[in-house]
């Protein structure tokens, strides 16, 4: 239930994670009910345990940066309008404040700039022929 609008989301598990619970389900002892000690009650303070052992970057707040980036990784491979709806925004309100621009859009625009402009040197257009 999201405490902001009080409605329930279904939000699905993107395959890097899946794929880190189910190692880590594997590794779990036998008869273990969860794969990380992690309870609902204190979620940002147990977040902030896990984070410390993992040694990632410090944020100013973490959760906002996590829902900005992974709803920026997602908005690259789903339909806005999903994500949107699974980060809890409409589409103006993720786009003006949560989505990010990263720099793979950049490099593939470059690219494509730099093969074209290879492309076209090599090729030299035939001159125009004016008639009288």
């Amino acid at each position: 239930m999201a405490k902001k609008t009080g409605r329930q989301r279904t939000v699905p598990v993107e395959p890097k994670l899946y794929q880190l619970l189910l190692d880590a389900f594997d590794q779990a002892e036998e008869g273990q009910q969860r794969v990380a000690p992690i309870s609902k009650h204190c979620l940002c303070r147990n977040f902030q345990i896990i984070r410390e052992r993992a040694a990632p970057p410090q944020w100013k707040d973490a959760f906002k940066v996590m829902g900005n980036d992974g709803g920026t990784d997602c908005a690259q491979v789903y339909p806005q309008y999903a994500v949107s709806v699974w980060i809890g925004h409409g589409i103006q309100v993720f786009g003006c404040h949560y989505l990010q621009v990263p720099e793979v859009p950049y490099e593939k625009v470059a690219a494509t700039n730099a093969a074209e402009i290879a492309t076209k040197s090599h090729i030299r257009p035939a001159p125009l022929k004016v008639r009288p």
